[in-house]
């Protein structure tokens, strides 16, 4: 859990759902990433949808910075960025009734140009049962 000026991250698991790609800047998950970034993804190694979960793994890594860039989305919530060489990952938290509090990706990218951001925390490895 990360609390400071009035924003609380607290740790939870990171999920990639199928997902869906409504179009520019609107979706979420696999389907979102390979039809608005696999033209660029190809580069890193990521050639099919199917290597679309292991380029988000790669990002999502222990290690990797924590960002808030301090927007909301529509539903209030907070979008928290994970950022590490291997590119971007775009976090919305979530509540279900069966999974509890979890994070959703988003999107994942390359990093083309890094936005102004405030470091929130570092991620760490899953602690074992």
């Amino acid at each position: 859990m990360y609390e400071s000026r009035n924003l609380t991250l607290p740790g939870g698991e990171i999920y990639l759902r199928a997902g869906k790609h409504f179009g520019f800047s609107s979706g979420f998950g696999v389907n979102h990433i390979w039809q608005g970034h696999g033209h660029e993804l190809a580069k890193s190694g990521c050639k099919t949808i199917q290597d679309v979960s292991a380029f988000v793994a790669g990002i999502l890594s222990a290690g990797a910075q924590i960002y808030c860039e301090g927007y909301q989305t529509r539903d209030g919530h907070r979008l928290t960025v994970v950022r590490n060489a291997k590119g971007c990952a775009i976090l919305s938290p979530q509540e279900e009734a069966e999974r509890g509090f979890f994070y959703s990706v988003v999107t994942a990218y390359k990093i083309l140009r890094r936005r102004p951001a405030i470091r929130v925390g570092t991620l760490k490895p899953k602690k074992a049962p």
